[in-house]
């Protein structure tokens, strides 16, 4: 088993789909309008992809340190539990509780034509606010500190296509795909990094230089800028989410809503456990 750590190297497409019939309408919560996968029901996945994005401070948009979570082509461990002949149910264990490829139904795509194999990725994304300091002076004086404390801001959950471990891609709009993920956590430690990286004055344009320390080297200006990203060694802990919103997608291209309920649970050496344990539709 490996497990990795890195800044997302895949190729990430987005391609619009034409035609399908997805719903991604909530269920509803009227219980007598509710299907579920009823018990036993347990899906578990390994997510051994763990990536880390460093944030600026930018003079035109806003930056914020990630942590990007999806499997890769080690992830090996995969289980379903489920006593149903639902087709939904199984849909859904196939999708987030098996490695096992699919085969493509619907028209020829960019990265997948009919007939070819191609698997389920689902990705979690959690996003934390940059460090609150006013500037790069604010910063220095509080002591210019290596590390604070992170503040969680919100996460995010979809299930991209995978046609191989470098191209990860989607058919259809963020608004349809991408979900949030409300987390309840506990033991989540997080801590960010506080680090400065140089750049020349041609490299400059979007970033804030309210966060940048500049110093004369060899008649050039050097520029000395605050840079933000997740410790490592803080990753750990883990989350409940219960009867959440995600858009399921099929071999066709299209999406169905359904909501469900389960845990992620981090540990920094070892692989991300996705574990779903309630399905509603």
């Amino acid at each position: 088993m490996k497990h990795s750590m890195m800044v997302l190297p895949l190729t990430l497409c987005f391609v619009t789909a034409c035609g399908g019939s997805s719903s991604t309408t909530p269920p509803a919560d009227d219980i007598s309008k509710v299907n579920t996968c009823g018990a036993p029901f347990q899906l578990a996945r390994e997510l051994g992809d763990v990536a880390l994005t460093s944030s600026h401070w930018f003079s035109n948009k806003e930056s914020n340190p990630k942590l990007t979570i999806a499997a890769n082509q080690y992830d090996l461990n995969a289980s379903q539990t489920l006593a149903t002949s639902d087709l939904t149910c199984i849909h859904t264990a196939n999708v987030l509780g098996s490695i096992s490829p699919d085969t493509w139904q619907g028209d020829n795509e960019l990265y997948v034509n009919k007939g070819g194999l191609f698997s389920y990725n689902p990705v979690v994304t959690l996003h934390f606010k940059q460090p609150d300091f006013d500037s790069y002076q604010d910063w220095q004086n509080a002591g210019s500190p290596s590390t604070v404390d992170a503040v969680f801001e919100q996460s995010n959950f979809a299930i991209w296509y995978q046609k191989s471990f470098q191209t990860r891609f989607v058919l259809a709009d963020e608004t349809e795909y991408l979900k949030t993920l409300p987390l309840q956590c506990s033991g989540f430690p997080f801590k960010l990094s506080l680090t400065t990286e140089s750049y020349a004055a041609e490299d400059i344009q979007s970033l804030d230089l309210n966060y940048c320390d500049s110093q004369l080297v060899n008649g050039d200006v050097l520029y000395n800028c605050l840079v933000a990203a997740l410790e490592p060694q803080s990753i750990s802990g883990k989350c409940d989410f219960n009867k959440v919103n995600i858009a399921l997608p099929d071999n066709k291209g299209d999406y169905q809503a359904i909501k469900i309920s389960g845990s992620i649970e981090l540990n920094e050496t070892q692989p991300t456990s996705l574990v779903i344990d309630g399905v509603s539709f």
